[in-house]
């Protein structure tokens, strides 16, 4: 009997996904990926997104349409060949994330949109790709927030590791309890070396173990946070 493995359905790897409102016209074979709010739009670094496939046909949607007005065909491959930028053998192992509609980088970018595992690379510009929906759920990669006053997360940023790369004070709001699972893990690190702090901020009705907020102030510093349903409890700290 064929496994399954080889043999998988087209109706199980193959889904209609309500796209955006953002006018836009979508390609076959671009990279496609989901918004918080539940909608297909291009997989890059504008928004935070969960990668979901590639696009299995011509789509436009135009101006002054409304969110799931139209619908794409994308396909969620066990493994995809997709454009990377020198590319070497020892990207092997390797995570990759969001660049455009048509290639992965090797960095996380503001938002770390993780496209998936780098399995193989056929040349300097193409590499196979394991994507996320195999994974675990904490598999969420990195991410880097490097200037702005203020950053609001979503709920894309649990299980996130999120470097603050900050050259003047910042602060970050966690998404809200509401959006969290029970067990769900942010984990923050200070990596600019200086004095300019960094405030990790609860959502407007939320806490962190009775408190509103709490700093980073110097390089290395960290926390490591855990939602409680209720509150965010601090698991480790060293918030010198």
């Amino acid at each position: 009997m064929p496994s399954r493995i080889t043999t998988v359905p087209y109706t199980e790897t193959r889904r209609l996904w309500p796209l955006s409102a953002e006018p836009q016209i979508y390609h076959v074979g671009d990279l496609m990926g989901l918004t918080e709010t539940g909608y297909a739009t291009i997989f890059d670094q504008r928004q935070p997104l969960r990668f979901l496939g590639i696009s299995e046909e011509n789509v436009e949607v135009p101006a002054g349409s409304w969110p799931g007005q139209y619908r794409l065909c994308i396909d969620r491959p066990m493994l995809l060949s997709v454009r990377l930028s020198n590319a070497s053998p020892q990207h092997v192992g390797y995570k990759a994330y969001a660049q455009s509609r048509n290639q992965v980088q090797l960095q996380p970018g503001p938002f770390g949109n993780f496209a998936g595992v780098i399995v193989a690379v056929f040349n300097p510009m193409e590499v196979l790709l394991a994507p996320p929906q195999r994974s675990r759920a904490d598999t969420a990669g990195v991410r880097v927030l490097v200037e702005g006053s203020n950053h609001v997360l979503g709920r894309f940023a649990v299980y996130q590791t999120i470097f603050l790369a900050n050259t003047a004070p910042m602060t970050v709001t966690l998404p809200p309890l509401s959006v969290t699972q029970v067990g769900d893990v942010i984990r923050f690190i200070k990596s600019s070396n200086n004095s300019q702090a960094v405030t990790i901020s609860a959502a407007p009705g939320d806490s962190i173990e009775g408190q509103s907020e709490l700093t980073l102030a110097s390089f290395a510093s960290h926390v490591c946070l855990i939602s409680a349903g209720n509150t965010w409890l601090i698991l480790t700290t060293r918030a010198n």
